[in-house]
């Protein structure tokens, strides 16, 4: 049932948090880190500086 005030019949609990880019964001990243052979992307996430090295070779990256 929905509510006065909701705008979907989801509720505020299973909705993923605000900002977050949730399972297909994630897997986009993933595909993406896959093209530019990149074993463990959530760990080169971690690293600020390997981070960036990441973003720049991908902006680089024709394909992506």
């Amino acid at each position: 049932m929905i509510y006065p005030g909701e705008s979907s019949s989801a509720s505020q609990e299973e909705r993923a948090p605000e900002g977050d880019p949730g399972c297909a964001g994630k897997m986009g990243v993933k595909e993406d880190a896959a093209k530019l052979v990149c074993g463990n992307w959530i760990v080169v996430a971690l690293n600020r500086e390997g981070w960036r090295k990441f973003l720049k070779e991908a902006e680089a990256h024709s394909g992506l």
